[in-house]
């Protein structure tokens, strides 16, 4: 940590907490608005977009997680060092996104709207849509899990004091891995829904049977876990 402070630690988790709800819509709502109001492009480019910009943050992701490894593990500046070298890159596509990036505004729009009142609409616009309010709040749900997941994970894991830069690495390479599953589930006209569900399911069943029982692919369970997951695939689809 760079400050033993407690509530300068509290305040940093406060802004990094607003900095990541911004990096998670601000850049992804830019980029829609360039698509398909400024530069026209179809709608059905946008999935492709997305899934390959996915793809590339888990490259960068990846790379990122081994030059950690080697400030903080391989070099031994500690776990903090990473951060401070990730300082200089945040500041230098900072500028790079200021000066280059432009801001195409609706020209439709009225700039004398007060804030509260365009809160207000945006509220109103998505209680009104049931299928709006619904998908909020399964994005709200996974964004809760997936931030609980980062802040339990490297606890969970000191016990064996493995590379946490290669970890993350890991992890990053299974994101990879989703983004061109994706892609090859809208090529070939799947219902990837249904895939994404099966997979959950098989997890959550193999996670439950190693938390009971640890030698259960040892002991003779294993025909019964190819069959039922065979029959849940087939119920499912």
């Amino acid at each position: 940590k760079f400050s033993p402070d407690f509530y300068t630690l509290l305040y940093g988790r406060v802004f990094g907490g607003i900095a990541t709800s911004i990096l998670f819509s601000g850049f992804e709502s830019w980029y829609v608005n360039e698509h398909l109001h400024f530069y026209m492009f179809p709608v059905e480019w946008l999935n492709f977009t997305f899934a390959r910009a996915t793809f590339g943050s888990g490259l960068f992701a990846i790379v990122s997680g081994f030059i950690a490894h080697i400030f903080a593990d391989t070099l031994d500046f500690g776990a903090i060092s990473p951060f401070a070298v990730a300082v200089p890159f945040l500041m230098g596509t900072s500028v790079y996104i200021f000066f280059k990036w432009d801001e195409h505004y609706d020209p439709k729009a009225n700039k004398s709207t007060l804030l509260s009142s365009s809160m207000f609409s945006s509220l109103k616009f998505l209680f009104s849509d049931p299928c709006l309010f619904t998908l909020g709040i399964v994005q709200s749900i996974y964004e809760g899990i997936m931030y609980t997941f980062i802040f339990a994970w490297t606890p969970v894991l000191e016990v064996l004091s493995p590379p946490l830069g290669l970890v993350f690495s890991c992890f990053m390479i299974s994101l990879m891995i989703g983004s061109k599953v994706y892609l090859l589930h809208h090529d070939f006209k799947i219902f990837y829904s249904r895939v994404y569900v099966i997979c959950d399911s098989v997890y959550i069943y193999f996670f439950n049977c190693y938390h009971n029982c640890p030698n259960f692919i040892c002991s003779g369970q294993l025909p019964i876990l190819i069959h039922q997951f065979v029959f849940c695939s087939i119920f499912i689809l």
